[in-house]
């Protein structure tokens, strides 16, 4: 009976990780722990947009199955908009939007909104790196 009912004497939200994190408000994302960043592909969006092409969709479910293996982090996905724009607001926004674009997919994938948090930061590189997207994993000191 024990088995079939998987009874673990940890409790199994402790050992499979299944509890959600909570919701943090913004200082408390501050005040997270960074233990690196996640090693993705570079996700690919429609040109001058924020909507995630096919191939974009595919890799950030891709990022989502990585996650799910790590309940207890969260993720700052960061927009970045190219270092030489000629409109840097216009390009600080699409970053932003890019950002939130991918949140999104993510949480469709199966990650929850509390684990995620999206912004944009300036990029130092004025070729096509510099309007990437990256994420940054990070979890409550110990």
């Amino acid at each position: 009976q024990m088995q079939s009912t998987r009874f673990h004497p940890g409790g199994q939200e402790e050992i499979r990780g299944s509890s959600e994190l909570p919701a943090l408000d913004s200082s408390a994302w501050d005040a997270l722990t960074v233990v690196g960043n996640l090693d993705a592909k570079s996700i690919v969006f429609k040109r001058n947009s924020s909507e995630l092409s096919p191939e974009g969709n595919r890799d950030v479910r891709e990022i989502a199955l990585q996650l799910k293996s790590l309940p207890t982090y969260y993720i700052t996905v960061e927009g970045h908009a190219r270092a030489d724009a000629a409109d840097q607001v216009a390009a600080g926004a699409l970053a932003q939007a890019r950002a939130r674009s991918v949140g999104d997919a993510l949480s469709i994938a199966g990650i929850s909104k509390n684990r995620v948090r999206t912004i944009n930061k300036p990029s130092t590189q004025s070729n096509g790196e510099g309007q990437s997207v990256t994420f940054v994993l990070a979890q409550k000191p110990f």
